[in-house]
């Protein structure tokens, strides 16, 4: 779904929430915000269930998404936001990967930050978020020029679906059946029927080989 359009010149402020579940993360936004007049923190939220409730009640203008967040996956909170209300969500995490970053494009998440950029380019990141123009850092631009380069390796895992790929990287993680049914709102013979499709698609025999792919397309350090 795409978001709404925000003219900078034609609001008083941009009403920004932030999700995120550490608090010096949070502090160190919120200080980088206040350089910038007419921008406004209206909220925090350390969970998905959280952020998601805070949207809706709150409807800011932006959404700075953690996307890794220690309830259910950032993707998940992407989803079921923009499912319900029209807003610009700018995805942050501490890693550039391309196939996050291909899966949140699917759902409407234009802007993607690591956790490392720079102060200016969060604010930039904000400003063209409410002029409807999405952003990457160089980081993550040159991460998607790379990814070109190593297409033939990465069709396989490109290949899973979004259901499928949240999955993959919670069994990498180490979480157990239970852990994600829960998490994702699904039953447990569910979750166990979506890993006997990660299984033949990514051409592994058990949750080891899960991870080992995981460690190798950088999903996890």
């Amino acid at each position: 779904m795409a978001g709404k359009s925000v003219d900078l010149a034609a609001t008083e402020v941009v009403r920004i929430l932030i999700i995120e579940d550490h608090s010096l993360v949070r502090e160190a936004i919120k200080a980088i915000l206040c350089q910038r007049a007419g921008f406004v923190v209206i909220g925090e939220a350390e969970t998905g269930k959280d952020g998601i409730s805070m949207v809706k009640k709150l409807k800011p203008d932006v959404v700075l998404l953690d996307i890794e967040l220690p309830d259910i996956t950032g993707m998940q909170v992407a989803r079921r936001i923009l499912q319900s209300i029209a807003v610009k969500i700018i995805a942050l995490t501490s890693q550039s990967d391309e196939v996050y970053l291909n899966q949140l494009s699917k759902l409407g998440v234009e802007s993607y930050l690591t956790k490392e950029c720079k102060p200016w380019e969060l604010l930039e990141a904000i400003t063209g978020a409410v002029d409807n123009q999405p952003y990457l850092t160089q980081e993550v631009a040159e991460q998607i020029s790379m990814s070109y380069l190593n297409q033939m390796q990465n069709i396989p895992l490109m290949s899973l679906s979004q259901r499928e790929l949240e999955i993959f990287i919670m069994i990498s993680h180490g979480e157990k059946t239970a852990g994600i049914a829960k998490k994702l709102f699904l039953s447990p013979k569910t979750v166990n029927k979506h890993r006997l499709i990660l299984l033949k698609k990514l051409g592994a025999k058990n949750d080891i080989a899960l991870a080992k792919l995981a460690l190798q397309y950088g999903i996890i350090k």
